[in-house]
């Protein structure tokens, strides 16, 4: 990979990583302000299997009581984490009514694929 090319993949990390520090901030601060619904908030909380360009990524899919359409938060976990490595953070945000799908990065933590950092792939795994 050449220098200006690393320089936008960090870059590109470092935008994604205040992205998502500033939407938990807003959804947490929400939730403390918010009266806590009685009982489990969270209508479910399973394992799955999502089939993409060539892998199968081991995902956490969290949905919050109620009636949808919930706004949908995708969580690519870390290189190396399984996909259970932000339930906590995923559980506080679907008790505020956002639907999650958390998912280990291909050839990483349960999901198959040949590992290609940041590349076309990975870049596919988000949307799909």
């Amino acid at each position: 990979m050449n220098r200006r090319a690393r320089q936008r993949l960090i870059i590109a990390a470092a935008v994604a990583a205040a992205v998502l520090a500033a939407v938990l901030v807003v959804v947490l601060n929400r939730s403390q302000n918010t009266p806590q619904p009685t009982g489990n908030p969270i209508a479910s909380d399973v394992g799955a299997k999502i089939r993409t360009q060539g892998a199968t990524l081991s995902a956490e899919v969290i949905t919050p009581k109620g009636h949808g359409p919930f706004p949908l938060i995708v969580m690519p976990a870390a290189w190396g984490p399984p996909a259970t490595v932000y339930h906590a953070i995923g559980t506080q945000f679907a008790r505020v009514g956002y639907q999650i799908v958390a998912y280990a990065q291909r050839g990483f933590g349960g999901s198959t694929g040949k590992v290609d950092f940041a590349g076309g792939g990975s870049q596919h795994d988000a949307s799909d």
